[in-house]
């Protein structure tokens, strides 16, 4: 059974959950903590959305604002390759498999991008990279019709069961299933760079490129790697995504919520991004669950840029970001 995407969460959907409508004292206890803890299993699968802007900016500064774009990709990447290919009969193997095959093809994509094109950029202004990633966005949203018409874009979960219910809690467990992959995600690219050589050396490059330059590093490469890396990413999010809200053009639109993420996390924080995705996700829960109601569907996007504003108001860098001092 697919879950609701939380734009349109509404009484009926929580109601049909296992949760009675809010109505007063006790049901409405209820009925809020099913609202924050949906959120937050929805704010997982947008950590790991924003986790494909955070790995890029961290190594080299620039504003991906195509990452909708890339989810996108990945996610028709998979579906294509598992109807392509007919593994969609292999159950989870079969999943695995096209996720491994998107994966190769978007970190090919991604070097191919960053080796051709990104290395030539060096020392260009920041509006110059921020104007070549919203057009790749579009060049990507143009295209993805073409490449992949005709071709199925759905992907099912392994999991057939209907709704679990956990210390009182009736969730869809697509979602759970999904929220626990991006935590798991999220948790293994944390440890690449804490733990391995190749990620203290995209954290020297963060740091200060120059100076890792100096120490023997390969920063092209290595800006290289952490494009690739972010594809890979985009590829599990994308399929995540589609799992729990349908797949196909349309998965693009959760690119909106990556900039709200990353500015009230952070740019280039990695627990910043964790912590606005959860932010973001149980706004927009609560939001779509008492508003929608009341004034209509699409509160939860209003409700994104006015955290959004009032981030960039009350600190700006982020509530995990580095404040950048400027000579006067």
């Amino acid at each position: 059974m697919r879950a609701a995407p939380i734009a349109t969460l509404n009484a009926t959907a929580a109601a049909s959950a296992g949760w009675p409508e809010a109505g007063g004292g006790h049901r409405f206890v209820a009925y809020f903590i099913w609202l924050v803890v949906y959120g937050a299993l929805a704010g997982a699968i947008y950590a790991l959305v924003a986790l494909t802007f955070v790995i890029v900016y961290k190594a080299s500064r620039t504003m991906n604002f195509a990452t909708g774009e890339w989810v996108m990709f990945g996610a028709l990447l998979t579906s294509s390759g598992l109807h392509g290919f007919n593994l969609a009969g292999a159950g989870l193997a079969g999943l695995l498999g096209a996720i491994l095959i998107a994966a190769l093809a978007m970190a090919a994509f991604a070097t191919a991008l960053s080796r051709v094109v990104l290395r030539h950029m060096t020392g260009r202004s920041l509006m110059a990279m921020i104007m070549l990633t919203l057009g790749l966005g579009t060049l990507m949203r143009g295209f993805g019709p073409i490449i992949f018409k005709g071709r199925a874009n759905a992907i099912v979960s392994p999991i057939e069961s209907d709704y679990i219910e956990i210390l009182g809690l009736v969730l869809p467990p697509e979602r759970l299933l999904s929220a626990v992959v991006a935590t798991l995600c999220i948790a293994a690219v944390g440890c690449f760079y804490q733990y391995t050589r190749t990620g203290l050396a995209l954290r020297a490059i963060a740091a200060d490129p120059a100076a890792a330059s100096g120490a023997g590093v390969d920063v092209t490469g290595h800006i290289t790697l952490s494009w690739a890396l972010a594809g890979i990413v985009a590829v599990v999010a994308g399929v995540l995504w589609s799992i729990v809200s349908g797949g196909g053009i349309g998965t693009a639109l959760v690119g909106m919520k990556v900039f709200p993420i990353v500015v009230i996390g952070g740019l280039n924080s990695i627990p910043g991004c964790i912590l606005g995705a959860m932010v973001i996700g149980v706004a927009d829960s609560l939001a779509s669950g008492y508003l929608d109601r009341l004034v209509g569907s699409g509160v939860s996007i209003v409700v994104s840029s006015l955290l959004l504003l009032a981030a960039l108001w009350l600190r700006p860098w982020g509530l995990f970001g580095e404040r950048v001092a400027t000579r006067v």
